[in-house]
């Protein structure tokens, strides 16, 4: 990685997480994206690059857990 250059950010676009229902408990929920240096790498740090927040994340979103509450809806875009 050349350190020396500032690198491209991009947005994600993050919809639903499908399938909950009540496997997981009643609360908010936020999603994270980091960029890493490879799958399942350290995550990458952009410290020379003054101003940049490289790691996004969304707002909160409650769940309710229930079973018929099937997914957690985010309509959100992050970038990273």
């Amino acid at each position: 990685i050349d350190w020396s250059q500032k690198p491209q950010p991009i947005q994600i676009q993050l919809k639903s997480l499908r399938g909950v229902k009540d496997k997981v408990p009643q609360g908010s929920y936020v999603l994270k994206v980091s960029l890493r240096g490879q799958l399942g790498g350290k995550v990458l740090d952009w410290s020379k690059a003054e101003g940049q927040q490289w790691a996004g994340t969304t707002l909160p979103v409650r769940h309710h857990g229930n079973f018929y509450d099937v997914e957690i809806c985010f309509d959100q875009s992050i970038q990273t």
